[in-house]
């Protein structure tokens, strides 16, 4: 072997020694990555046990922090709550750091964790007071779980059914006879109720949109919804009838004349007269001595009930949505016109079945049943 191949031969066995030490070293770094996510994955662990520990060492302060149904207009956030709150945050925040980094093992659907806290009122009243103080990223992250993607935006673009933001305060639209029944539902969960009638001006969208209203629910109102308000936010109805029977004004009557299902239901606005999607109706039994009157402010006591049940749900975006059955009828206030004179004249405090006989003679209906 000469002397330069000596030589050639302690380049190549030099470059194999380097090699194989870059490798053992790009191992050796591949394993300590790993190991210090998992000791960050860990860490995030034992945060979060250590905040979630303060619920069950304290319940009686901290009991109510994720109910849906609490009332803070009356008995407003505590500090204690509003303190877990934002560790609760802060925790969050660490957490999406780690992970937009790569520095801890990925935690599936942590958006969606972070959404779901945003659905109880107080987490969702501290982190809208609170959220100006965090990165816009992480700010993006937490609400886009809110966010419709993919097919299912595009099909929402083309259909009624729109989606509001169940993570930030709202406006609420009360289209409503009854103020004084609904304005208190709405609030106790922090959000505003805004309270026009019938005799108010018309809604169109460009109030909707110069209010910034997320929601509106109508009981009691005499107008049509337009398409342009119910396709831009969510509207609801409360109907003193059980749907699909009694469809249009004053259901309560025409469920006594017709002897029909007597109840009440919460359903979505659409096109038609009460023909929306259903969120919840019950039927109710009345107890003599039974007069139209009666009938009529227990329909209105058990309409308040069931919203005030519903609407929790309703703000979480967790309430029921199904197609009414087929069938049912529609009545209009044409079709009342020949009781006009009954209802002025004392027919609201006849016991119910001489109104129902005198309301079917004036009709000119045989006795249905």
């Amino acid at each position: 072997m000469t002397l330069d191949d000596a030589k050639t031969f302690g380049i190549i066995g030099g470059l194999i020694i380097s090699s194989v030490a870059l490798f053992l070293n790009f191992f050796s770094t591949i394993r300590s990555i790993r190991g210090q996510k998992i000791s960050n994955y860990q860490e995030i662990i034992k945060s979060h046990r250590d905040i979630w520990k303060l619920t069950l060492q304290d319940p009686t302060s901290y009991g109510r922090l994720f109910e849906l149904d609490v009332d803070v207009s009356t008995s407003p956030i505590t500090q204690q709550e509003r303190t877990f709150s934002q560790l609760l945050f802060l925790h969050m925040t660490a957490a999406y750091t780690f992970l937009k980094y790569s520095h801890m093992q990925p935690i599936e659907k942590l958006e969606m964790d972070f959404y779901e806290v945003l659905l109880a009122p107080i987490p969702r009243l501290v982190w809208s007071e609170s959220r100006k103080y965090y990165n816009s990223d992480f700010r993006f992250f937490v609400e886009k779980a809110n966010k419709r993607r993919g097919i299912r935006r595009m099909i929402g673009k083309f259909t009624s059914d729109v989606q509001p933001d169940y993570t930030k305060p709202w406006n609420v639209l009360l289209l409503t006879a009854f103020p004084d029944n609904l304005r208190p539902v709405i609030e106790r969960l922090g959000d505003v109720a805004i309270c026009m009638t019938d005799a108010d001006e018309v809604i169109t969208k460009s109030f909707i949109k110069s209010n910034n209203i997320n929601f509106v629910v109508c009981f009691g109102y005499g107008k049509m919804v337009r398409k342009e308000v119910f396709s831009r936010v969510p509207c609801i109805n409360i109907h003193g009838g059980y749907l699909p029977w009694n469809r249009g004004p004053n259901p309560n009557l025409w469920a006594w004349i017709d002897d029909t299902k007597k109840g009440i239901s919460i359903h979505y606005i659409d096109s038609g007269v009460d023909t929306g999607d259903l969120i919840a109706q019950k039927e109710i039994q009345f107890e003599p001595p039974i007069t139209l009157e009666s009938t009529f402010d227990t329909t209105v006591k058990k309409c308040k009930e069931l919203f005030s049940e519903e609407w929790p749900k309703i703000r979480a975006g967790t309430a029921a949505r199904f197609p009414q059955s087929s069938g049912g009828s529609i009545y209009t206030f044409k079709s009342q016109q020949p009781l006009d004179n009954l209802l002025d004249e004392g027919g609201l405090d006849m016991p119910i079945e001489q109104f129902r006989e005198t309301a079917l003679k004036l009709l000119n209906r045989n006795k249905i049943g």
